[in-house]
């Protein structure tokens, strides 16, 4: 064989999608095949060595070979597992264009002998320019054999379901392991559907979390085809998937305490002008301080009193003439700054910002279909956050935060780090999921192309995952605090000391901006690998698209991607 010619965009694959499986053919394109015979052979005399007989072939043919079709089906036992395939039926290509060309054969020595010889040369000739031609050359077997191996329909999953999954390694890096088996598959003529059961495991348990039931279970059923909204090909996580690994992360104590620096100083949470200050208390308990009615059970009241001890310790902090201020200011300012001094806190010394969460989070999945993003809420109960006071400048919280002394309490040490302010909160972060290949490093809620579109926080555009692969990357857009306790973290008891008044107010709204600045660690971007399904397409234009299931028009059941496949 001296050439071959095929054009490999002639190569067509229409999928015929039935009841319970898919019929696959795959038709080849139209082969030019071009062969060259030629050679010779001697017969001599074995006593004298003479020439007895001698026969020469030579010569070229050439012929178009076409209707070449490998067919399969794939059906849904196949890709479970619980079938074996079946064979694929191949159809061998015909002489579409009569073969041409000219093999000759030339006859020496004894003629009349060589009869013997050249009887089976031409019948060898016309072998090979007639039209048996495809089993001399063997063309026919090799595409049986090894086409079928390339296209691997003789494989349990053909079409690389497995292939489709969360990135293992992003999960890996955050402390967990998951697994996921191939739980489900529908063919029907409207496509195919397949479910993937997941498992987390954490790596490490920390023994300090204390037990908990885990993340709120909510199956719900694997899409049915058509789903609206979705293009040639979608992947979708349950929202179970994000809430398990949740659940996961909380054993493992990734979420028990995370303490950042606020760039901040305890001079920076006072306001500007300590006489505007104002103190409520809940008119159903003058014992809890408030800000606003959100934060009593009935309504917020202003405090005449307190608001007096809050403006003189404002002045007090801030080391202001406390001789020129009315009597209560006064006293208040005085003794301010001789507390101060006896515990070791002034308002030049660095806070750092702490939470900690036993209980895990929940994702909740409710899309405006008239927004690019997927609208999703994560539910935090029972979030203890606090302002830490950084007295040696390490920029680490020494010990646990439970065990953090408060900075004004009653014989507190006057060395290490002490808290100056503590909540117990439940929280809603109301955020905007999207699809990115890459961020800004220094804020990941920033999408960009280029370090240039990270300028305004510096730092550069970083991959969301490794190797480019798209990912779901959380946007922050609110967070919503209901405050269970004020001046204490979850689990502590609760202070009503006047000397509490200040830190409470001052320290609310900054614990609020840093857990909007903070949220972003409760949502850790999801990568997708897999989506070309082994190399066997190529998946194009993607989306974010969310999908409801069980009939709950509250919250939407699934999260995912949908775009083309060439």
């Amino acid at each position: 064989m001296t050439s071959f010619e095929a054009d490999a965009n002639d190569i067509s694959c229409p999928v015929d999608f039935q009841n319970d499986k898919m019929h696959v053919a795959i038709n080849l394109p139209e082969v030019k095949i071009n062969l060259e015979a030629k050679g010779g052979c001697r017969v001599e005399d074995p006593i004298f060595g003479a020439c007895i007989s001698k026969t020469n072939v030579s010569g070229t043919t050439n012929t178009v070979l076409s209707g070449a079709k490998l067919e399969f089906d794939i059906t849904e036992g196949q890709l479970l597992g619980t079938e074996t395939p079946a064979a694929p039926l191949f159809t061998k290509p015909v002489n579409s264009v009569p073969p041409e060309g000219d093999i000759k054969a030339s006859i020496g020595c004894l003629a009349t002998l060589c009869d013997i010889i050249v009887t089976p040369v031409a019948a060898l000739v016309n072998l090979i320019a007639g039209d048996n031609l495809i089993p001399v050359i063997g063309f026919g077997q090799t595409i049986d054999i090894h086409f079928e191996g390339e296209i691997g329909s003789s494989a349990p999953d053909p079409i690389a379901l497995e292939k489709i999954k969360v990135d293992e390694q992003e999960v890996e890096g955050t402390g967990q392991k998951l697994s996921a088996v191939l739980s489900e598959v529908r063919i029907t003529p409207q496509g195919l559907v397949a479910g993937l059961k997941g498992n987390f495991e954490t790596l490490t348990i920390d023994p300090e979390v204390e037990p908990t039931p885990g993340a709120v279970h909510t199956p719900a059923p694997i899409p049915s085809l058509p789903v609206n909204g979705t293009d040639e090909v979608f992947v979708a996580l349950a929202d179970d998937t994000f809430n398990q690994f949740f659940a996961s992360m909380a054993m493992s104590g990734r979420l028990k305490t995370g303490c950042s620096d606020t760039g901040k100083t305890l001079g920076d949470l006072l306001p500007a002008d300590c006489e505007a200050l104002s103190i409520g208390v809940c008119s159903d308990n003058d014992t809890i301080s408030c800000k606003s009615d959100s934060d009593c059970s009935g309504s917020c009241l202003e405090s005449p009193v307190k608001t007096v001890i809050a403006k003189g310790a404002c002045y007090g902090f801030k080391g202001a003439n406390c001789t020129a201020l009315p009597l209560g200011q006064r006293v208040v300012c005085n003794a301010t700054k001789d507390k101060l001094a006896a515990i070791n806190i002034n308002a030049g010394q660095s806070l750092l910002f702490c939470a900690r969460e036993d209980i895990p989070p929940r994702l909740l999945i409710h899309d405006d279909n008239a927004t690019t993003e997927v609208e999703t809420s994560v539910r935090l109960n029972d979030l203890s956050v606090a302002l830490v006071v950084d007295r040696n400048g390490n920029g680490q919280l020494e010990g646990a935060l439970s065990s953090t002394h408060n900075c004004l309490a009653q014989d507190a040490p006057t060395t290490g780090d002490c808290s100056f302010f503590g909540a117990c909160l439940d929280l809603n972060i109301q955020t905007g999921m999207q699809l990115a290949t890459s961020q800004c490093g220094n804020d990941p809620s920033i999408i960009c192309n280029a370090n240039s579109d990270c300028a305004s926080v510096g730092g550069t555009c970083d991959q969301v995952c490794d190797g480019g692969d798209p990912g779901f990357l959380t946007r922050v857009i609110s967070v919503q605090p209901t405050i269970r306790s004020l001046g204490v973290v979850c689990g502590g008891a609760i202070s009503t000391g006047d000397d509490d008044l200040l830190a409470n107010t001052s320290g609310q709204d900054t614990t609020i901006n840093m857990m909007l600045q903070n949220a972003n660690r409760f949502a850790p971007p999801a990568c997708i690998k897999g989506l070309d399904l082994g190399g066997f397409v190529q998946f194009k234009d993607p989306k974010l698209i969310s999908i409801d299931t069980d009939g709950d028009a509250t919250f939407d059941d699934y999260l995912g991607l949908s775009g083309k496949v060439d």
